[in-house]
């Protein structure tokens, strides 16, 4: 039997705030138990062009910045995502990171969702 005195847990205390962190990190949690795979080449390609042509492509500072050293515009990465050969994916900084390359560029991109990519980086290989 608990002791109704022992119990320190104030659950009016809880704010919403609290309370939401605790659900976004627990979805976080379930999310990392059931995507802990990466998808094919094959998939994320269907997946990047799928989104490309009706979802949200959004770009990192760095990979404006990258693209600007390399003369690269927005024009220039769409097409690589739409027509370059996708790498296998590397888990990095927490996410699985998918490469597509041309022969003259490459372009490093995640899954934000189904229905959203961002890029993270992108340049024009030296000659």
């Amino acid at each position: 039997m608990v002791r109704q005195d022992a119990i320190a847990w104030n659950w009016p205390t809880l704010t919403p705030q609290v309370v939401a962190l605790c659900l976004t990190i627990y979805q976080f949690a379930l999310y990392l138990l059931l995507v802990n795979e990466p998808l094919s080449q094959e998939a994320a390609k269907r997946l990047v062009r799928e989104v490309v042509a009706t979802g949200t492509v959004t770009f990192t500072r760095h990979a404006r910045d990258e693209m600007r050293k390399d003369s690269m515009s927005e024009t220039d990465v769409i097409n690589i995502l739409r027509g370059g050969v996708c790498r296998p994916a590397e888990w990095e900084k927490g996410a699985w990171r998918y490469r597509f390359e041309t022969m003259k560029f490459a372009v490093v991109m995640e899954l934000a969702s189904d229905t959203e990519l961002v890029v993270i980086t992108a340049w024009r290989f030296k000659s």
